[in-house]
């Protein structure tokens, strides 16, 4: 999202960030560019949990049931290998899945008035 400079943001200069949401990502760790991309280690972290209850924040239920189950499951197995490309400005599109296609995600320009 790039917010531009006006005198209702108070920016001196345009000023650039990125947001997005991998799921099936667990958050274990890898560090750098595989900090955001789904792993086997993912899947590990789903097994592990598998059939227990979890709390809302739980990083291998993915549905929110309060459990993690065979649909968390599923979903860690289905974007096996899928990415958030980081790049910086100018990224384009943001989720790249393993067969290298897009999923459309792309930058925005928010202008305030």
């Amino acid at each position: 999202m790039r917010v531009r400079p006006t005198g209702y943001t108070g920016l001196t200069a345009e000023d650039l960030f990125m947001f997005g949401n991998l799921a099936g990502e667990t958050g274990d760790g890898g560090g750098g560019d595989a900090a955001f991309r789904v792993s086997a280690l993912d899947v590990a972290a789903v097994k592990r949990a598998l059939g227990w209850a979890t709390p809302v924040t739980s990083a291998a239920d993915f549905n929110r049931d309060g459990r993690t189950n065979a649909l968390d499951l599923a979903l860690v197995r289905r974007t096996l290998g899928h990415s958030l490309d980081t790049s910086g400005p100018g990224a384009g599109t943001l989720l790249t899945r393993r067969d290298g296609e897009s999923d459309g995600v792309g930058e925005g320009v928010l202008s305030i008035c």
